[in-house]
């Protein structure tokens, strides 16, 4: 099972930060499972059923994602470094 792919982010209005991602091999029931990724420590993983999330920008250092595609059978993709993508503060 691989990685996301095209896992790119932007700054965008309010002090935040969207990225979006795809899924190379999509399969029915797919979802997503994303968390902010820093240098101290990794936040709580968040679901979703897009190919998309929105987090606040990290004002200290780059803002950072972390993405895993979960099956519907519980499998999840490896979280090489493909899954993870940052957007310059």
């Amino acid at each position: 099972m691989p990685d996301v792919t095209g896992l790119t982010g932007a700054a965008g209005a309010a002090g935040k930060v969207s990225f979006t991602w795809t899924n190379p091999q999509p399969k029915p029931g797919d979802s997503y499972k994303w968390r902010v990724h820093t240098l101290k420590d990794d936040g709580q993983y968040q679901a979703t059923a897009e190919p998309k999330a929105e987090m606040a920008a990290n004002p200290a250092e780059p803002s950072c994602i972390q993405v895993m595609i979960v099956r519907s059978d519980g499998a999840s993709s490896p979280l090489g470094p493909d899954s993870i993508a940052c957007v310059s503060k």
